[in-house]
């Protein structure tokens, strides 16, 4: 059975991180190791973090680094021969999630990917499942697809190495495009489901994400103009997809009066 590294960044994080551990503890698959990197938290992020007593968990100091830092500190501290970069202290994991990913990397398989619910409040307003001809469409945006719902293989990151640094929004988009440029091989699992909350840096600095993906993807050879055309497209996409979001929350909070 393979070990599994899940790294964790957080930075002020104590209000959801008991939430995100707790579904670590329920997983069923139980060979993992947790690497928590925090970015030099001022609450009780710590203090959640011991309450929780979850064996294997190690906690990094990177006080003066951003979430590409300390996903990549935690990547080379980790001793997994599978690795999960991006489980944020504010989201969580269905219990049969690593154990679904740790299945479909098998053979050559040096990737998985899932699915993902929405959650806004604790209500979960939307389930999407990723568009399977995303590595032809990540040519000009981030398609529909949520990165966090990834495990690789450790050798992944022996061949096309870890997150670009220089990139404070888009260093996914950029790992993601050099996978699929290497011509590594990935299996999508139907039953793994990652929640996510919604409201971060991709609605919060939506312009300023939009940006830094266009230019990394011209950076890989995209034409200019197309990935512009794509990113005026996918933003107004976005914002019509943050409208709905606000309509689903407060249809599935008051449809029976209990929030589902």
């Amino acid at each position: 059975m393979d070990l599994v590294s899940v790294v964790i960044p957080v930075k002020n994080g104590g209000a959801t991180l008991g939430r995100t551990l707790d579904s670590l503890r329920t997983q069923t698959y139980q060979a993992f190791e947790v690497v928590v990197v925090d970015g030099g938290s001022t609450d009780n992020t710590l203090a959640v973090i011991e309450a929780a007593a979850l064996p294997n968990v190690r906690v990094l100091s990177d006080p003066n680094g951003g979430i590409t830092t300390a996903v990549n500190k935690g990547l080379r501290a980790s001793t997994g021969a599978i690795l999960m970069p991006w489980l944020c202290s504010d989201d969580f994991i269905d219990s049969q999630f690593i154990g679904s990913m740790a299945e479909s990397l098998s053979g050559d398989m040096e990737f998985a990917y899932g699915n993902w619910h929405g959650v806004d409040g604790g209500v979960v307003i939307k389930s999407r499942r990723p568009d399977l001809n995303w590595a032809r469409k990540i040519r000009y945006v981030m398609p529909v697809l949520m990165s966090n719902s990834f495990l690789f293989r450790r050798t992944v990151f022996e061949k096309i190495g870890y997150m670009n640094e220089g990139l404070r929004y888009s260093c996914d988009y950029d790992f993601l495009r050099r996978l699929q440029e290497a011509g590594i091989r990935g299996a999508y699992n139907p039953n793994a489901w990652y929640y996510y909350q919604v409201g971060g840096l991709s609605q919060t600095r939506q312009l300023a994400c939009g940006k830094e993906i266009a230019q990394s993807a011209i950076s890989h050879g995209s034409p200019m103009l197309l990935t512009y055309i794509h990113l005026a497209r996918a933003y107004f996409a976005v914002r019509c997809s943050f409208a709905l979001n606000r309509i689903r929350k407060h249809w599935r909070v008051h449809a029976d009066g209990v929030p589902r």
